[in-house]
């Protein structure tokens, strides 16, 4: 590997160092933590790749240890990026990954979660739910999920009364995690399904999350929450520290990534608000036109540099009588139906 931080970018040979401050300083498109934090960043993560880079020439670090030894200066760049930034980041990282023989990236993230909400309404229809779509009592749901490559997922719902419920995995739901790449699960498994009662009206955030490794709080914590009758998001260490995390990531301000706190650490206050994680390529600015019907639900990649997926899907529970103007207020062309389908636009 080149260990000079010299990178194709745009068609030239540049230092990765230089094109990654001007991505941060482009159109004055950065936050002021963004400018204000960026250079220090930049330099930490110059360094870490030159270290990791000798190592790897020196015969000390394979190429699938390169990625993981490096994610945390990677992310720390991620955090301070706009979802347009993100992209332009990731090209800087795959240049600067270590390939194979077959040229391709070795052991850089390639994960990717195709994700469908299914419901059958009243009337005996069966759709694909978009983000924010309201949902009447009486629907039946069920999702099926696809990874690219194994992965473990873990999924719960809040409603807007703040109780939650596990999701998956559940040991009703006789599913193995983890799951195997490119086999479509249906959750819950044929003929069940998930019903939607009376309960709860308002919106219902179902929380994914997908990891290359097992999480035993994640696990402990789903048991716990399957085990209770009733529970609050506060309830839980780990799956509480989502609680602010909201859909999309429209609050410029908010650098916390989601689940960036790890198991033993001193102090775990639960953040004021919390980013989620992942490049959404499906159901984001893509469902802000009316009546559109999409394959999926949700597909998100990872955040360059990254190898977990945090998403929060909101869902809009509605009575029968009120179905009919909620939905058509979700299908408005203006603004307003926008900002409704939008809820997942970074």
């Amino acid at each position: 590997m080149n260990c000079d931080g010299t990178i194709q970018y745009n068609g030239n040979a540049v230092q990765a160092e230089a094109a990654i401050k001007s991505i941060f300083s482009a159109n004055g498109s950065s936050t002021p933590e963004a400018v204000r934090d960026a250079p220090e960043r930049v330099q930490a993560y110059q360094e870490s790749f030159r270290q990791l880079c000798e190592q790897h020439n020196a015969c000390a670090v394979k190429g699938a240890e390169f990625a993981d030894l490096q994610r945390e200066s990677r992310l720390a760049l991620v955090d301070l990026a706009t979802a347009e930034q993100k992209a332009q980041l990731a090209r800087v990282f795959e240049e600067q990954q270590p390939k194979g023989a077959d040229g391709r990236l070795v052991g850089y993230p390639e994960q990717t979660l195709v994700f469908r909400m299914l419901a059958q309404l009243p009337d005996g229809s069966v759709q694909v739910v978009r983000p924010n779509e309201p949902i009447p009592t009486g629907t039946s749901t069920w999702f099926e999920v696809t990874l690219a490559t194994d992965g473990y997922l873990y999924m719960f719902q809040k409603t807007e009364a703040l109780g939650v419920s596990a999701l998956f995995p559940h040991q009703q739901i006789q599913i193995e995690n983890p799951l195997k790449a490119g086999r479509s699960y249906r959750i819950p498994p044929e003929p069940a399904s998930f019903g939607v009662d009376e309960k709860d009206l308002g919106t219902e955030n179902l929380y994914i999350f997908v990891s290359p490794r097992p999480n035993q709080e994640f696990q402990q914590e789903l048991e716990k929450m399957a085990a209770a009758d009733a529970s609050r998001m506060s309830d839980y260490e780990t799956l509480g520290s989502l609680d602010s995390m909201a859909a999309g990531g429209k609050d410029p301000g908010c650098r916390t990534r989601a689940l960036k706190f790890q198991s033993g650490e001193a102090t775990r206050q639960a953040p004021a608000c919390t980013r989620s994680r992942g490049l959404v390529l499906q159901g984001g600015s893509d469902n802000l036109e009316p009546k559109r019907r999409p394959q999926n639900s949700l597909q998100v990649e990872p955040d360059p540099g990254d190898n977990v997926i945090v998403k929060v899907f909101p869902w809009q529970h509605v009575s029968a009588e009120d179905y009919a103007a909620k939905k058509s207020a979700y299908e408005d062309p203006g603004d307003s139906g926008k900002l409704k389908r939008g809820a997942l636009v970074e």
